[in-house]
């Protein structure tokens, strides 16, 4: 039963982010005009649905080669946290992944520096996340949080909000698990990949006056990590990232204990 990365909760996990050095450039030209969206959404954003922009050398370029943070906590960097484009990991992390997904993605070092005092905190990784399996089955899955309903549309109502089921006898919890359904076998070769709602026509479209289309996939910053990569981080005492295990149970199970009263 794979996890989902909850990345509304705050705590000291979360990193306060000053800026590249250098930043990354952006231009007209490829691959300038594409790097930044690939880094932090899998893809780039003139990709039409279904098809992927490749990952060429001339990227490597333009990775930055430092992040300038805030006062970590008395944990010190985490080994996973966000940034303005896309994720960071160490050293740590990279190794789990190897281990479980060799060579499934790409990672760009970038050293840690403290803002306030120049510090090299060390180096981790800005992570190339380009896995976005077409594996949600939306028919079984919750969406939207005061009036829970199941299939794609009701999911395109609340933007692909997931439902987190809540328990009432955890009142401490606000929020617990979303009750989200894969398709058969669809995460059996899957330790950490992006969500993605499928079919084209539920991607947003905006297209400029000079006729560029862009598309964004509402589920792509949806993180969801396997049981052998969790179990692997807690192992490790690794942190930085909220993992709640997925319901994957019948939507009627939740409307069943909703009516008795255990969940809301």
């Amino acid at each position: 039963m794979p996890y989902w990365i909850h990345q509304e909760i705050t705590g000291p996990s979360r990193m306060e982010v000053f800026r590249y050095e250098p930043e990354i450039e952006v231009g007209p030209e490829f691959p300038k005009n594409v790097f930044s969206s690939i880094l932090k959404f899998g893809r780039a954003q003139t990709d039409v649905p279904g098809t992927k922009t490749e990952f060429v050398e001339e990227m490597l370029a333009l990775a930055p080669k430092s992040v300038l943070i805030g006062k970590p906590g008395k944990r010190g960097v985490p080994d996973f946290f966000e940034i303005r484009q896309g994720y960071v990991i160490s050293h740590r992390l990279v190794e789990k992944l190897e281990q479980l997904e060799p060579g499934a993605h790409r990672f760009f070092p970038l050293q840690i520096k403290r803002q306030d005092t120049g510090e090299n905190m060390g180096e981790h990784f800005l992570l190339y996340l380009d896995q976005k399996p077409d594996i949600i089955d939306h028919d079984r899955t919750l969406y939207g949080q005061s009036s829970p309903a199941t299939g794609v549309e009701a999911g395109e109502r609340v933007n692909f909000r997931f439902t987190q089921v809540g328990y009432r006898e955890r009142p401490d919890e606000r929020w617990d698990s979303p009750l989200i359904n894969f398709r058969q076998g669809g995460a059996e070769s899957c330790h950490l990949w992006r969500g993605t709602v499928g079919d084209a026509k539920w991607h947003r479209v905006d297209r400029t006056p000079g006729g560029t289309t862009y598309y964004s996939d509402p589920l792509c910053s949806q993180l969801f990590v396997s049981d052998e990569l969790q179990s692997l981080f807690r192992a490790g005492k690794l942190f930085g990232w909220n993992a709640q295990k997925v319901l994957e149970k019948p939507p009627s199970w939740f409307f069943e204990q909703l009516e008795k009263g255990v969940v809301f």
